[in-house]
């Protein structure tokens, strides 16, 4: 495990990759975890790091002793994970820890069905609806004559669900910083509202297209500046008349006063 998260589920959405494709992911809010205490080994025997988020009504939901632990303040959740990284007493955990693109193992409490039969609980197949059969729902039979007993792990009518589930490998699809939001590829145990735990492993999902990143959008001076260089280039080079000053370079023509003497000798004669 490289980072953990706590988060609450939203719910589910739709959105398209950068090749346009329908991606089903679900929405977890990040509660940002303040660590409440470091174990150690030389106190605790072991390492740990010790978080609180979220927050409760103090008296109905949390008492004081769990209240204590948080230094006053009734968080919604405490749990310990193993110490990663450096982390210090006080520090706050939120949203830096994960980015699109990694793999995280999601654990929830997945919805309680209450008390249910073999057929829902455990896919069992049914009798005959036709013909006079009464054996339509029942299991049937639980166990052999030649034991006389029943044998531990029989499957049989129960309680179902309201388990702890872990997801794994799930691929973070996209990661929303002013909602504090994280979407996760495919589904997450539990209802809508329920804490949810994500573990960050470190690796990198396979088979998915991330959506290109848009640039910030730039500030309007940015912007004037931005498009007063676009026109400077645009613009084409200063081109100077020069034809006055190559007149002016120019040998002015021979008057009669200059015509050589030779001529004037030839008019003579």
């Amino acid at each position: 495990m490289k980072s953990f998260l706590i988060a609450e589920k939203a719910g589910m959405t739709r959105m398209f990759d950068a090749a346009g494709t329908a991606v089903g992911a679900t929405v977890l809010k990040v509660l940002p975890a303040k660590v409440l205490r470091l174990k150690t080994e030389e106190k605790d025997g072991y390492e740990a790091v010790q978080v609180g988020a979220g927050t409760t009504k103090l008296g109905k939901n949390a008492g004081k002793a769990v209240a204590g632990q948080g230094g006053g303040k009734a968080y919604r959740v405490i749990k310990e994970f193993p110490k990663v990284g450096e982390l210090e007493q006080g520090q706050t955990i939120g949203l830096e820890q994960v980015k699109a693109g990694d793999v995280v193992d999601v654990t929830s409490t997945s919805k309680g069905k209450g008390f249910q039969g073999t057929v829902k609980r455990y896919n069992f197949s049914t009798g005959p609806k036709t013909h006079g059969s009464r054996n339509y729902r029942p299991p049937g039979s639980i166990g052999g004559t030649g034991a006389a007993r029943v044998f531990p792990g029989q499957k049989m009518p129960g309680r179902m669900g309201a388990e702890t589930v872990t997801t794994r490998n799930l691929a973070v699809v996209a990661v929303h910083q002013d909602e504090e939001a994280v979407l996760v590829r495919g589904a997450v145990p539990g209802p809508r509202g329920a804490l949810v735990v994500l573990r960050v492993t470190g690796a990198q999902a396979r088979g998915l297209t991330l959506p290109k990143e848009e640039p910030a959008p730039e500030s309007s001076e940015a912007s004037a500046q931005s498009a007063d260089a676009n026109s400077q280039e645009k613009r084409p080079p200063d081109q100077t008349d020069t034809s006055s000053d190559s007149k002016a370079d120019a040998k002015p023509d021979a008057t009669e006063d200059d015509k050589p003497a030779d001529k004037a000798d030839k008019e003579a004669a």
